[in-house]
């Protein structure tokens, strides 16, 4: 017998919140011990279908159908992961000493000229300091520092902090995503003919970074807990004829870093909900921290991401939401996340 540690009632909020959508990925966790309390990837499939022979022509509908039912989103798909890459940013440049939490850079005016290229803001955010350009998802700020960057040094922190690597979690198919080295970038362009402005992009969670819906999990979870986290899994323990032959031993991952420049960030992504393009998260009974996303996916819609942790002052779960071309991730994602924060924390008897 194989116990999991998925909670069957947030695992069917997040179908019923996801229901309007094609194709979305949903992962939630203990920030304490890396339990997965959810796991969802859309489209799904009933497992029930392969108990015995399977129709033909079911069959052949699951094979075709172009949003890949049997493809799990939550673990196997990379994705942009937007500007809920941005707060790893900001703490590579707090720890690399490119910038404090009150350094203003020049004011955006909802775009910024770079070489022969435009690079665009969703909004005209003016003057605004580190904590604030978080907060308000500013992009003409990320692309200021993204031209302060080494791209050695970002790549590194960013492996540092679990991007670029499987997680661990118990489950097959997981991939890395993608970190783009300098190597991989001359394989990509020609040696030497990438440029400056791929670091702009960089800031900004665009280009060739991919992430999956458990790394950002797992990253989120590690800044909750001050640099450490857990590694995810499933498969809480395996009994045989009532006793048990197999139990999970937590693993830990520290991550060297500056506690200071963490209670920065951890304070903008509070903000963030509170104030910022995350509101449609918050709780008034329950503070929440996180970061909205949205993932350009040329030629199609944007990627609506939401990633959020809480209690903000005393972590315990961290759920991260994907829905693929439906938008902007503070209207689409955020609530869906506000949603499951509050029934995890509804819920009496908590076992994780």
């Amino acid at each position: 017998d194989i116990y999991l540690t998925i909670d069957h009632r947030l695992q069917t909020l997040a179908y019923e919140l996801t229901r309007p959508y094609e194709r979305a990925a949903v992962v939630g966790i203990s920030v304490k011990t890396g339990a997965v309390l959810c796991f969802l990837s859309r489209p799904q499939f009933d497992p029930n279908i392969f108990l015995g022979p399977v129709e033909k022509q079911l069959w052949n509908a699951l094979i075709t159908n172009p949003s890949k039912p049997f493809f799990n989103r939550v673990i196997s798909s990379g994705y942009p992961p937007g500007s809920t890459f941005k707060p790893l940013v900001a703490l590579s440049a707090l720890n690399y000493g490119l910038v404090t939490s009150a350094t203003t850079l020049n004011p955006c005016t909802g775009s910024l000229r770079y070489g022969n290229r435009t690079f665009k803001c969703w909004s005209v955010h003016g003057n605004v300091n580190l904590t604030q350009a978080i907060e308000n998802s500013c992009n003409v700020y990320f692309y200021q520092l993204g031209m302060r960057f080494n791209l050695d040094s970002l790549t590194a922190f960013c492996r540092r902090w679990g991007l670029g690597q499987p997680t661990g979690i118990d489950i097959p198919g997981e991939i890395s995503g993608n970190i783009p080295s300098r190597e991989f970038l001359n394989r990509r362009y020609g040696q030497g003919k990438w440029t400056r402005g791929t670091l702009l992009n960089f800031a900004i969670g665009q280009g060739e970074i991919l992430v999956t819906p458990i790394q950002l999990a797992t990253l989120y979870a590690a800044i909750a807990n001050n640099g450490f986290c857990y590694r995810p899994f499933v498969v809480a323990r395996v009994e045989s004829a009532g006793i048990v032959i197999d139990t999970i031993r937590l693993r830990r991952v520290n991550i060297p870093t500056n506690n200071m420049h963490l209670e920065q960030i951890k304070k903008a992504l509070t903000r963030v909900v509170e104030y910022g393009t995350g509101y449609t998260a918050r709780l008034e009974e329950i503070t929440i921290a996180g970061k909205t996303g949205t993932a350009q996916n040329p030629p199609r819609p944007d990627h609506a991401w939401f990633v959020g942790y809480a209690p903000a002052e005393a972590p315990e779960v961290v759920f991260t939401v994907i829905i693929e071309n439906a938008g902007h991730g503070g209207a689409i994602a955020a609530p869906i996340v506000r949603e499951l924060i509050r029934a995890y924390f509804s819920y009496d008897n908590k076992s994780h």
